[in-house]
């Protein structure tokens, strides 16, 4: 939500400017020569990765949240790790 305030996005337009910027990283990891890249959001005349990740077919990706259900979702179609962002501890109190 900070992108909305210090950038005057509207809330409305995250999740799909997310899968596109999603879409452009996986891409561009993949792809071996610079491709044309015109999303809704992001254009880019020359899209290229380099160095790209030495994992194929990529690096792990962990995806961090607070319990969005739409973000669980979004790992589990994609194979990725959800990490559970938490404000406390186990037992909820400072060792």
């Amino acid at each position: 939500m900070d992108t909305n305030y210090a950038y005057g996005r509207v809330p409305g337009t995250l999740r799909e400017r997310y899968a596109e910027a999603h879409e452009l990283t996986r891409r561009a990891w993949a792809a071996e020569d610079p491709f044309v890249f015109n999303g809704r959001h992001t254009n880019l005349r020359y899209a290229n990765c380099w160095p790209k990740p030495m994992q194929k077919p990529h690096a792990p990706i962990w995806i961090p949240g607070g319990g969005s259900i739409e973000n669980w979702d979004f790992c589990v179609e994609n194979d990725y790790n959800y990490s559970y962002l938490s404000f406390s501890a186990i037992s909820g109190r400072a060792s």
